[in-house]
């Protein structure tokens, strides 16, 4: 069977904060995308978007 192709594109906006909080990464091996939103004027949305980004792909990959 022929591996499938993944090809998507991406769009954030920070909204009316200063700095955009969103978090995706694209994990090829795992055919998977994880998004996750900031938490809006929340000090370190950035640092928990991220953090469940990472958790998730670290989830994902014990099943690959």
């Amino acid at each position: 069977m022929p591996n499938p192709k993944l090809t998507f594109c991406t769009r954030s906006h920070r909204g009316k904060i200063l700095v955009n909080q969103d978090a995706l990464t694209v994990q090829e091996q795992l055919l998977v995308c994880v998004i996750a939103d900031g938490m809006g004027e929340e000090p370190h949305g950035d640092v928990a978007s991220k953090l469940a980004v990472d958790a998730w792909i670290d989830y994902l990959s014990l099943y690959k």
